[in-house]
């Protein structure tokens, strides 16, 4: 039931309706991380970020839950926690690209481009398919001065999906 409020941008019934069942199951990971969404809807990111801790120390090898820790961290504005965390995700699970690509996300957003383009790089590399990475590749690569790299990974994203251009361009960063 939480979940459909929460579905529903209904934050507050959600968050009575996990609180009922934390009373009953405090040591639920999947309760913990519900809560966390519920809190980060709200915007109550300092809630969210107990609630996301709270749901490692029951399930600390869960990347789901690492890539969320990084993202609220974003939100909060310490872009080097989240860094960190990422760093984390990605050592919990090197295979996977979208680990690779939050964190080089997270190291753009921190202005550390050599980083970035060095983990968007590995999730290129990992799924060459996915038209938001080589998209975001390409504003690192802009970022860089390298105008050649940039456009063709901007070109790629268009073979890919010419839409995602326009989904995923940045206010003066195109």
């Amino acid at each position: 039931l939480g979940l459909i409020y929460l579905e529903q941008k209904e934050a507050e019934k959600a968050l009575e309706t996990f609180q009922a069942v934390e009373a009953v199951e405090p040591n639920n990971a999947d309760l913990r991380y519900y809560l966390a969404l519920t809190y980060e809807e709200m915007k109550r990111y300092d809630d969210a970020l107990r609630e996301i801790q709270r749901a490692l120390a029951l399930r600390p090898k869960s990347l789901e839950l690492y890539l969320h820790l990084g993202h609220v961290y974003e939100r909060l504005g310490n872009l080097p926690q989240a860094i960190a965390t990422l760093t984390q995700a990605v050592e919990l699970e090197p295979w996977n690209p979208g680990a690779q690509f939050y964190l080089g996300l997270a190291q753009s957003e921190n202005k550390a481009y050599t980083d970035a383009a060095a983990s968007l790089q590995k999730a290129v590399a990992l799924d060459d398919s996915n038209a938001a990475y080589h998209f975001n590749l390409g504003v690192v690569y802009e970022k860089l001065g390298d105008f050649e790299a940039s456009v063709a990974q901007m070109q790629r994203t268009i073979d890919l999906d010419p839409k995602q251009l326009l989904k995923f361009t940045h206010p003066g960063e195109i």
